[in-house]
C-alpha cells in the first residue's frame, strides 16, 4: 500500500509544529529586504499542510510590536523559481527547506487587500482566498471582507435582506448591518456586532438555556421572507463529502475503506428521507459563529447562507458540541437542548437527517486534521473517520 503523505513529511512536520525551525528564515527575509528587525517576536495565526502543493506547508504569522506585521510562509523541498519576485517576496533557505516569505498585504489573488489593510487590524488571514479586518473609526468599529471573487457581492444583498427581517421581528437574534460591497476591492463592510463566541457560555452554568435559545434562533431562519440564491441540498453535500473522501484517501491510502463506507451510508440516511421543501439556512452556524451578548445572541459569518435541509445547520451545531471539550453540562445535554430549541420553534427535524449531517461534519474534521501541520494528523484523522463511521452505523441501522 502508498505510504501516506505524514509519513512521507513526518520528520519536516515534526519540526514545523513550533515555530523555532522556520523563524529563523522570517527574520532573514525580513534582514534581507529591510523589512523588519530581527528582535520581532512573531506567532502563527494560521497554518496548513499542502503535501500535493508545490509548497507542502503554508503558514500566517502575525507581530504586534512596535508595530504590526504580517506575513505568509510557504515552505519547499527544493528552491523554488523567485526570478521576477515582486519586491515583497523573498526566497531564503531555512534549516528545513527552501522559505518563500511574502510581506502583507501584497496577495495576488486579494489585490483589495493593499487598498483596504492599512491602518486596520487583521482578524483572520486565509492567503489566496479571504481576509478579514477590523477597522476602528468613531463612533464605531467596522469589519471589512476582502474576497478572492465576487462572492461577497452576494453575501451583501441578503445580508441587507436578512438585517431588514431581524428588524421586522422575523429573527430573533441580531445580524450585523451591510454598509457596502466596494466591487474594485471585492470588500463586504459591516458593522460590529456585540457580544463573546457562544462557545465561551456553552462551556459555564447557563450553557443549556442558551443552546436551546441558539436552537430557536437557527430555526427562524428557515421562515425568513428572505430567500437565498444558494442552494446546498442533500446532493450537494453528499459530492462534498465524496470530495472530503478524495482527499483523505489521496493523503491516507489506508483510509480508503473507511471513508468509502462513510460516504456510502451517508447516502443511505439521505435516501430514507424524503425529500421536502429546501428552506433558507445559514449552512455553517458554528458555535464561534454565534455571539452571546446577555439578553441578545447574534449570528455572523453569511458566506454558506442557503436553501438546503434545516437538518444541515442542527446537524452542524450538533457535530460541533461533540467536540466543545471541558464543559460544566455534558454535550449530550446541550444538544438535546439545542434540538429542543429548534423542535419548539415549530420546525420538525428529521433525526436521521440530523445523524447524517453530523457525520459530514465529522469527516470534515478528519480532512482539517490531516490538514493540520502536526506529525501525527493522520493518526488524528483516522480516529475521527473512524468514531463517523460507527455514529453512521449505529445510525443506519435505527
Amino acid at each position: 500500500m502508498t505510504i501516506s503523505a505524514h509519513e512521507r513529511f513526518r520528520d519536516a512536520l515534526t519540526a514545523l509544529t513550533g515555530d523555532a525551525a522556520i523563524l529563523p528564515a522570517v527574520s532573514a527575509a525580513g534582514a534581507r529586504c529591510d523589512w523588519w528587525t530581527s528582535d520581532r517576536t512573531w506567532r502563527r495565526t494560521y497554518g496548513r499542510f499542502t503535501p500535493d502543493a508545490s509548497a507542502f506547508v503554508e503558514m500566517v504569522f502575525a507581530s504586534d510590536i512596535p508595530s504590526p506585521e504580517l506575513c505568509r510562509v510557504e515552505v519547499f523541498q527544493r528552491r523554488p523559481d523567485h526570478q521576477g519576485c515582486p519586491r515583497d517576496v523573498c526566497v531564503v533557505e531555512s534549516a528545513i527547506a527552501w522559505a518563500r516569505v511574502t510581506r502583507f498585504p501584497f496577495d495576488p489573488d486579494l489585490p483589495g487587500l493593499a487598498h483596504i489593510a492599512p491602518g486596520a487590524t487583521v482578524v483572520r488571514y486565509h492567503p489566496g482566498r479571504r481576509c478579514t479586518l477590523r477597522i476602528d473609526r468613531v463612533p464605531r468599529t467596522v469589519f471589512a471582507k476582502v474576497y478572492a471573487t465576487d462572492h461577497g457581492a452576494r453575501v451583501y444583498r441578503e445580508l441587507v435582506g436578512l438585517r431588514r427581517a431581524a428588524a421586522h421581528g422575523e429573527l430573533p437574534m441580531a445580524i450585523a448591518e451591510p454598509l457596502g460591497w466596494e466591487p474594485n476591492t471585492r470588500t463586504l463592510f459591516q458593522s460590529a456586532l456585540a457580544g463573546r463566541p457562544a462557545t465561551e457560555g456553552l462551556r459555564g452554568v447557563r450553557a443549556e438555556d442558551l443552546a436551546r435559545r441558539i436552537g430557536t434562533a437557527a430555526a427562524s431562519l428557515t421562515r425568513a421572507t428572505v430567500q437565498p440564491t444558494q442552494v446546498i441540498d442533500g446532493a450537494a453535500r453528499i459530492a462534498r463529502s465524496r470530495r472530503h473522501a478524495d482527499e483523505l484517501t489521496r493523503r491516507m491510502p489506508r483510509l480508503a475503506p473507511t471513508v468509502t463506507s462513510i460516504v456510502k451510508r451517508l447516502a443511505e440516511l439521505h435516501a430514507r428521507c424524503e425529500a421536502r421543501e429546501l428552506r433558507p439556512i445559514h449552512g455553517a452556524p458554528h458555535p464561534d459563529q454565534w455571539l452571546d451578548a446577555g439578553t441578545e445572541i447574534g449570528l455572523i459569518d453569511f458566506d454558506r447562507f442557503s436553501r438546503g435541509d434545516p437538518e444541515m445547520d442542527a446537524g452542524v451545531v450538533v457535530g460541533d458540541l461533540d467536540a466543545l471539550g471541558d464543559s460544566a453540562v455534558p454535550t449530550a445535554r446541550l444538544a438535546a437542548a439545542f434540538l429542543d430549541g429548534y423542535r419548539a420553534a415549530g420546525v420538525a427535524l428529521r433525526e436521521p437527517l440530523v445523524e447524517a449531517y453530523r457525520a459530514h461534519q465529522q469527516l470534515a474534521k478528519a480532512l482539517r486534521a490531516a490538514q493540520a501541520i502536526r506529525p501525527d494528523g493522520d493518526r488524528k484523522a483516522e480516529t475521527l473517520a473512524t468514531l463517523a463511521e460507527q455514529m453512521l452505523s449505529a445510525a443506519v441501522m435505527v
